[in-house]
């Protein structure tokens, strides 16, 4: 049963008649019902030329020379590669002995450095112990050298704003009158010199009054400072002893060692800028008080007085 289509629809072919064959091929003819044109079968078959097999041999031997010499190629290219590598590796070992022996030396140098470091840290040890050594024994004989200044200026006392135009008698009659004026008994004996120091500037000279003992000494020093409490508006002054003209404000004070004056003065310095309220020598020292109640500071050195001071600025 076939099946057509027309129009885009499925059409059934009419069926065969019964009996009658689809198709009648003679599949088994034998050769002798054909013709004899039907015997000249041309059978051809597959040839190739001789010179097509010689020149694929030839071709192919052609491309094995050419691996052959790209190998060879690739292979002296790789011997030189490696050859070069070689080389370098060579270079590299001898810079790395190189570096070793290098090394080496520096490591034995560091060595000598270290050890003449450490014998220079020794000996700087040692330099700085007998600096300190040397130090304190500086301080020791400043000391000393400070106590034996005191003790020759112990007895002397400084007396300035004194005419010193005068004669030595006429001095001597002055400091008879100081000594009636603030009350305290006068006798020549009690007096081992007296003199003038120089002069740093134009005005009068200071004169040092030595005494024999240090009880005269203790009893000027006290007369005049009970004399200007009792008489604030009317301190000692030249006119206080009978010296005529303008009249100066005498100042009387233990004679003190050139270290002392230098504290005394820087100490002046505390007081004038309000750090501290007093300040006083006693016995060759220099003191000073913040305010009445406060405890007081006996000042020793420069840096002691620097001290203070910063302290005073670091309160404000």
């Amino acid at each position: 049963m076939d099946y057509t289509f027309n129009s885009g629809k499925l059409m059934r072919t009419p069926p065969r008649p019964l009996g009658e064959a689809s198709s009648q091929p003679d599949l088994f003819h034998t050769p002798s019902d054909l013709g004899d044109s039907d015997l000249n079968v041309n059978l051809k078959k597959r040839k190739y030329p001789v010179d097509s097999t010689e020149n694929i041999t030839r071709t192919m031997n052609d491309m094995v020379i050419n691996i052959n010499s790209m190998l060879q190629d690739l292979k002296a290219n790789q011997n030189e590669q490696f050859s070069q590598i070689r080389k370098d590796m060579s270079a590299l070992k001898k810079q790395n002995d190189d570096l070793l022996t290098s090394n080496a030396e520096i490591k034995k140098t560091i060595c000598v450095i270290s050890d003449e470091q450490n014998a220079l840290k020794l000996r700087v040890e040692k330099l700085e112990q007998g600096e300190n050594k040397a130090i304190n024994y500086v301080s020791d004989l400043e000391q000393q050298v400070e106590s034996l200044e005191w003790k020759i200026r112990e007895t002397s006392v400084e007396i300035r704003n004194l005419p010193t135009e005068s004669s030595y008698e006429k001095m001597l009659d002055v400091i008879k009158q100081l000594h009636q004026t603030l009350n305290v008994t006068y006798d020549q004996r009690d007096i081992r010199s007296v003199y003038r120091l120089p002069a740093k500037q134009d005005g009068p000279r200071t004169i040092v009054l030595e005494y024999a003992g240090l009880q005269k000494k203790s009893e000027l020093l006290q007369a005049y400072k009970k004399h200007n409490q009792a008489n604030k508006e009317d301190r000692l002054s030249t006119n206080s002893v009978g010296l005529l003209g303008v009249k100066k404000i005498i100042y009387i004070n233990g004679r003190l060692t050139r270290k002392a004056q230098q504290l005394h003065y820087q100490a002046r310095q505390l007081v004038k800028d309000g750090s501290y309220r007093f300040c006083w020598t006693a016995r060759g020292k220099v003191f000073v008080k913040k305010d009445e109640g406060e405890p007081i500071i006996e000042i020793k050195t420069v840096e002691q007085m620097v001290a203070l001071s910063s302290e005073t600025r670091a309160d404000d």
